[in-house]
Protein backbone atom coordinates (compact mmCIF):
# COMPACT_ATOMS: atom_id res chain seq x y z
CA UNK A 1 0.00 0.00 0.00
CA UNK A 2 1.52 3.11 -1.25
CA UNK A 3 3.07 5.25 1.45
CA UNK A 4 2.03 8.54 -0.49
CA UNK A 5 -1.60 7.88 -0.15
CA UNK A 6 -3.56 10.22 2.33
CA UNK A 7 -4.68 8.50 5.47
CA UNK A 8 -8.20 9.44 5.05
CA UNK A 9 -7.90 6.84 2.20
CA UNK A 10 -5.13 4.54 2.75
CA UNK A 11 -7.11 3.46 6.30
CA UNK A 12 -10.54 2.00 4.56
CA UNK A 13 -8.12 0.41 1.53
CA UNK A 14 -6.54 -1.38 4.40
CA UNK A 15 -9.76 -2.45 6.14
CA UNK A 16 -10.66 -3.88 2.43
CA UNK A 17 -7.42 -5.76 1.85
CA UNK A 18 -7.44 -7.30 5.88
CA UNK A 19 -10.71 -8.55 5.25
CA UNK A 20 -9.85 -10.17 1.94
CA UNK A 21 -6.51 -11.75 3.99
CA UNK A 22 -8.95 -12.86 6.55
CA UNK A 23 -11.67 -14.76 4.45
CA UNK A 24 -8.44 -16.62 2.73
CA UNK A 25 -6.22 -17.78 6.05
CA UNK A 26 -8.74 -17.54 9.01
CA UNK A 27 -8.71 -20.94 9.78
CA UNK A 28 -4.75 -21.31 9.22
CA UNK A 29 -4.58 -19.18 12.66
CA UNK A 30 -5.30 -19.92 16.59
CA UNK A 31 -7.18 -16.31 16.97
CA UNK A 32 -7.91 -13.89 14.17
CA UNK A 33 -7.43 -10.96 17.01
CA UNK A 34 -3.39 -10.26 18.52
CA UNK A 35 -3.32 -8.07 21.91
CA UNK A 36 -0.15 -6.67 23.09
CA UNK A 37 -0.08 -4.64 26.36
CA UNK A 38 3.32 -2.59 26.23
CA UNK A 39 4.75 -0.61 28.73
CA UNK A 40 5.80 2.83 26.64
CA UNK A 41 9.13 2.21 24.82
CA UNK A 42 9.82 -1.32 25.60
CA UNK A 43 10.03 -2.82 22.02
CA UNK A 44 5.93 -3.23 21.64
CA UNK A 45 5.89 -1.52 18.38
CA UNK A 46 8.93 -4.07 17.02
CA UNK A 47 6.84 -6.88 18.59
CA UNK A 48 3.42 -5.68 17.02
CA UNK A 49 5.52 -5.04 13.41
CA UNK A 50 6.90 -8.85 13.74
CA UNK A 51 3.32 -10.60 14.08
CA UNK A 52 1.81 -8.33 11.38
CA UNK A 53 4.62 -9.82 9.23
CA UNK A 54 2.68 -12.81 9.36
CA UNK A 55 0.75 -13.29 6.09
CA UNK A 56 -2.85 -11.59 6.82
CA UNK A 57 -2.16 -9.80 10.19
CA UNK A 58 -2.47 -6.03 10.27
CA UNK A 59 -2.02 -3.58 12.91
CA UNK A 60 -5.23 -1.36 13.68
CA UNK A 61 -5.60 1.02 16.69
CA UNK A 62 -8.99 1.34 18.25
CA UNK A 63 -10.62 4.62 16.99
CA UNK A 64 -11.27 5.44 21.04
CA UNK A 65 -7.59 5.31 22.14
CA UNK A 66 -6.13 8.70 23.26
CA UNK A 67 -3.01 9.56 24.21
CA UNK A 68 -3.79 8.97 27.90
CA UNK A 69 -6.71 6.61 27.53
CA UNK A 70 -5.38 2.91 26.20
CA UNK A 71 -8.13 1.60 28.45
CA UNK A 72 -10.15 -1.34 26.50
CA UNK A 73 -14.28 -1.07 26.05
CA UNK A 74 -16.66 -3.74 25.62
CA UNK A 75 -16.81 -3.81 22.42
CA UNK A 76 -12.91 -2.77 21.28
CA UNK A 77 -12.34 -6.25 19.65
CA UNK A 78 -15.63 -5.89 17.38
CA UNK A 79 -13.99 -3.91 15.21
CA UNK A 80 -11.85 -6.75 14.05
CA UNK A 81 -14.34 -9.82 13.69
CA UNK A 82 -13.66 -10.18 9.95
CA UNK A 83 -9.65 -9.12 10.61
CA UNK A 84 -6.36 -10.52 11.37
CA UNK A 85 -5.24 -7.94 13.52
CA UNK A 86 -2.87 -6.81 15.74
CA UNK A 87 -3.90 -4.40 18.35
CA UNK A 88 -0.66 -2.83 20.57
CA UNK A 89 -1.71 -0.22 23.36
CA UNK A 90 -0.09 0.56 26.36
CA UNK A 91 -3.40 -0.82 28.36
CA UNK A 92 -3.14 -0.98 32.21
CA UNK A 93 -4.23 -3.69 34.15
CA UNK A 94 -7.29 -3.48 35.80
CA UNK A 95 -10.02 -5.32 36.36
CA UNK A 96 -12.19 -4.30 33.79
CA UNK A 97 -9.58 -4.36 31.15
CA UNK A 98 -9.05 -8.18 32.27
CA UNK A 99 -12.74 -9.13 32.22
CA UNK A 100 -12.87 -7.61 28.95
CA UNK A 101 -10.20 -10.10 27.55
CA UNK A 102 -11.80 -12.84 29.44
CA UNK A 103 -14.87 -12.12 28.18
CA UNK A 104 -13.17 -12.41 24.01
CA UNK A 105 -11.23 -15.62 25.29
CA UNK A 106 -8.09 -14.07 23.72
CA UNK A 107 -4.49 -15.22 24.44
CA UNK A 108 -2.22 -12.19 24.50
CA UNK A 109 1.11 -10.87 25.39
CA UNK A 110 2.64 -8.34 27.80
CA UNK A 111 6.11 -6.81 26.88
CA UNK A 112 7.95 -4.87 29.12
CA UNK A 113 11.61 -3.08 29.72
CA UNK A 114 14.47 -1.99 32.11
CA UNK A 115 12.26 1.12 33.20
CA UNK A 116 15.66 2.92 33.19
CA UNK A 117 16.08 2.59 29.51
CA UNK A 118 12.60 3.12 29.24
CA UNK A 119 13.22 6.75 31.09
CA UNK A 120 15.89 7.47 28.04
CA UNK A 121 14.17 6.47 24.99
CA UNK A 122 11.00 8.07 26.22
CA UNK A 123 13.29 11.48 26.67
CA UNK A 124 14.19 11.29 23.15
CA UNK A 125 11.22 9.93 21.98
CA UNK A 126 8.95 13.04 23.11
CA UNK A 127 11.41 15.49 21.94
CA UNK A 128 12.96 14.50 18.92
CA UNK A 129 10.72 12.11 17.28
CA UNK A 130 7.07 12.67 17.83
CA UNK A 131 5.86 16.73 16.78
CA UNK A 132 2.95 15.87 17.63
CA UNK A 133 3.38 14.26 21.28
CA UNK A 134 1.19 15.36 23.78
CA UNK A 135 3.74 16.56 25.90
CA UNK A 136 6.47 18.34 23.76
CA UNK A 137 5.72 21.53 24.26
CA UNK A 138 6.91 20.63 28.00
CA UNK A 139 9.41 18.29 27.90
CA UNK A 140 11.47 20.08 24.62
CA UNK A 141 12.84 22.81 26.30
CA UNK A 142 14.18 20.76 28.44
CA UNK A 143 18.03 19.53 28.83
CA UNK A 144 18.30 15.51 29.14
CA UNK A 145 18.92 15.76 32.74
CA UNK A 146 15.50 17.77 33.73
CA UNK A 147 13.87 15.99 31.29
CA UNK A 148 14.87 12.35 33.17
CA UNK A 149 13.44 14.26 36.31
CA UNK A 150 10.44 15.14 34.75
CA UNK A 151 9.66 11.51 33.68
CA UNK A 152 10.11 10.47 37.17
CA UNK A 153 8.31 12.93 38.73
CA UNK A 154 5.15 12.17 36.43
CA UNK A 155 5.95 8.86 34.96
CA UNK A 156 7.86 6.58 37.02
CA UNK A 157 5.70 5.35 39.75
CA UNK A 158 2.80 4.73 37.28
CA UNK A 159 5.27 2.27 35.25
CA UNK A 160 6.47 0.59 37.83
CA UNK A 161 2.51 -0.13 38.92
CA UNK A 162 2.06 -1.04 35.03
CA UNK A 163 4.21 -3.87 35.40
CA UNK A 164 3.90 -4.78 39.25
CA UNK A 165 0.02 -5.00 38.04
CA UNK A 166 0.65 -7.30 35.06
CA UNK A 167 2.81 -9.84 36.53
CA UNK A 168 0.49 -9.86 39.78
CA UNK A 169 -2.73 -10.01 37.99
CA UNK A 170 -2.56 -11.54 34.18
CA UNK A 171 -3.85 -14.54 33.26
CA UNK A 172 -0.64 -17.20 32.80
CA UNK A 173 -3.28 -20.06 30.73
CA UNK A 174 -4.00 -17.18 28.43
CA UNK A 175 -0.94 -14.62 28.21
CA UNK A 176 2.82 -14.66 27.68
CA UNK A 177 4.71 -12.16 29.46
CA UNK A 178 8.27 -11.02 27.58
CA UNK A 179 10.85 -8.37 27.98
CA UNK A 180 12.56 -6.40 25.64
CA UNK A 181 16.06 -7.65 26.68
CA UNK A 182 15.35 -11.05 25.90
CA UNK A 183 13.41 -10.71 22.42
CA UNK A 184 16.52 -8.29 21.67
CA UNK A 185 19.16 -10.83 23.05
CA UNK A 186 17.70 -13.87 21.59
CA UNK A 187 15.03 -12.92 18.94
CA UNK A 188 14.02 -15.86 16.73
CA UNK A 189 13.54 -18.19 19.65
CA UNK A 190 11.70 -16.09 21.62
CA UNK A 191 9.42 -14.65 19.20
CA UNK A 192 8.75 -17.97 17.74
CA UNK A 193 7.39 -19.22 21.27
CA UNK A 194 5.39 -15.34 21.59
CA UNK A 195 4.02 -16.05 17.81
CA UNK A 196 2.79 -19.50 18.15
CA UNK A 197 1.51 -18.97 21.62
CA UNK A 198 -1.13 -16.47 20.12
CA UNK A 199 -1.13 -17.84 16.40
CA UNK A 200 -0.78 -21.66 16.99
CA UNK A 201 2.03 -23.51 14.62
CA UNK A 202 3.60 -21.65 12.35
CA UNK A 203 6.43 -22.52 9.74
CA UNK A 204 9.86 -22.02 10.95
CA UNK A 205 10.39 -19.82 7.26
CA UNK A 206 7.61 -18.22 8.31
CA UNK A 207 8.84 -17.31 11.58
CA UNK A 208 12.56 -16.01 10.24
CA UNK A 209 11.01 -13.75 7.83
CA UNK A 210 9.26 -12.11 10.31
CA UNK A 211 12.61 -11.28 12.36
CA UNK A 212 14.77 -10.84 9.62
CA UNK A 213 12.22 -7.83 7.71
CA UNK A 214 12.02 -6.14 11.14
CA UNK A 215 15.18 -6.59 12.33
CA UNK A 216 17.46 -3.08 13.69
CA UNK A 217 19.48 -3.00 10.54
CA UNK A 218 16.63 -3.52 8.12
CA UNK A 219 14.21 -1.22 9.44
CA UNK A 220 17.08 1.64 10.40
CA UNK A 221 19.84 0.97 8.22
CA UNK A 222 22.30 1.09 11.07
CA UNK A 223 23.93 -1.43 13.34
CA UNK A 224 22.47 -1.94 17.24
CA UNK A 225 24.42 0.75 19.18
CA UNK A 226 24.51 2.88 16.43
CA UNK A 227 22.47 6.24 18.02
CA UNK A 228 20.31 8.56 15.36
CA UNK A 229 18.15 10.40 18.51
CA UNK A 230 15.45 11.42 15.57
CA UNK A 231 14.71 8.14 14.74
CA UNK A 232 11.79 6.46 16.28
CA UNK A 233 14.67 2.97 16.33
CA UNK A 234 17.16 5.46 17.83
CA UNK A 235 20.00 2.80 19.03
CA UNK A 236 18.36 -0.63 19.73
CA UNK A 237 20.54 -2.18 22.42
CA UNK A 238 19.58 -2.91 26.49
CA UNK A 239 21.40 -0.56 28.82
CA UNK A 240 22.07 2.48 28.10
CA UNK A 241 20.94 4.34 31.08
CA UNK A 242 24.51 3.47 32.11
CA UNK A 243 25.66 6.36 30.93
CA UNK A 244 22.69 8.47 31.02
CA UNK A 245 22.11 8.82 34.30
CA UNK A 246 23.49 10.73 37.01
CA UNK A 247 24.18 10.13 40.60
CA UNK A 248 21.02 12.12 41.18
CA UNK A 249 18.63 10.12 38.80
CA UNK A 250 19.73 7.29 40.20
CA UNK A 251 19.04 8.16 43.53
CA UNK A 252 15.52 8.30 42.66
CA UNK A 253 15.15 5.35 40.51
CA UNK A 254 16.51 3.32 43.74
CA UNK A 255 13.96 4.61 45.87
CA UNK A 256 10.78 4.45 43.62
CA UNK A 257 11.94 1.11 41.43
CA UNK A 258 14.73 0.11 43.19
CA UNK A 259 12.43 -3.18 44.61
CA UNK A 260 11.20 -3.88 40.98
CA UNK A 261 14.57 -3.46 39.13
CA UNK A 262 15.59 -6.43 42.19
CA UNK A 263 12.45 -8.42 41.41
CA UNK A 264 12.16 -8.66 37.84
CA UNK A 265 16.53 -10.07 37.87
CA UNK A 266 17.87 -6.30 36.31
CA UNK A 267 19.71 -6.00 39.25
CA UNK A 268 20.72 -7.98 42.55
CA UNK A 269 20.93 -5.24 44.97
CA UNK A 270 20.65 -0.62 45.37
CA UNK A 271 24.38 -1.04 45.05
CA UNK A 272 24.10 0.41 41.29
Amino acid sequence: MSAHLPIAVKRPLRRIVAHGQWLRLRRRYRQNVIFIAGLPKSGSTWLRDMLCSIPGYYGFQPDHITWTDHNLRPDTFRAYDHLLAVVKLHTYWSPVNEAILRQEGLRYLVIYRDIRDVAVSWYYFVTNVREYHYLREAVAPLSFEQGLHYYIDNFLADEVRWISDWRRHRDPAMSMELTYERLRGDTLPVFAEAARFVCGDLADAVIAQAVTANSFEQKSGRKPGQEDQKSFARKGISGDWRHKLTAEHKARFKDIAGDLLIELGYEQDKNW
